[in-house]
């Protein structure tokens, strides 16, 4: 599972769960399979527009949340966060839009008490802010 979170491949990480494997895993380093689907599109090395691969993130995030059996947990805390935080601090709106629509808690505090609101304001992502402050964080 470790390598399948480590390379985004979903695949993997389906047969790792049909397997046995939580999906809730968590890295040594605090990665899960909801968390690496937040950033998916980080691993496209090609020149694929901005969107597209915001919509791939998104694929990823509502296959795996609105997956009957073995759905993640939407609100965990890890290292990294929680996925919104995650997506925050990674400028993922799309994602990010995706997590809140399926429930995640736009005021759930992760590190050191911040919200994905202080988050993203932390990390310069404006477009995260936006829609964190659209939303009533």
């Amino acid at each position: 599972m470790v390598d399948a979170i480590r390379d985004g491949d979903f695949l993997k990480m389906m047969e790792c769960v049909y397997r046995g494997v939580a999906i809730d895993y968590e890295t040594e380093d605090g990665m899960t399979a909801l968390l690496r689907s937040t950033v998916e599109s980080d691993l496209e090395s090609n020149s694929r527009n901005r969107e597209m691969g915001n919509k791939k993130a998104v694929d990823a995030v509502s296959f795996l949340l609105d997956r009957e059996r073995n759905a993640p947990t939407i609100d965990k805390v890890t290292k990294l966060g929680s996925a919104l935080s995650f997506a925050a601090w990674h400028g993922r709106t799309y994602a990010m839009a995706e997590l809140l629509n399926r429930g995640a808690p736009i005021g759930q505090r992760v590190q050191n008490g911040k919200t994905a609101l202080i988050v993203a304001a932390v990390s310069g992502k404006i477009d995260s802010v936006r829609l964190l402050v659209e939303r009533d964080a």
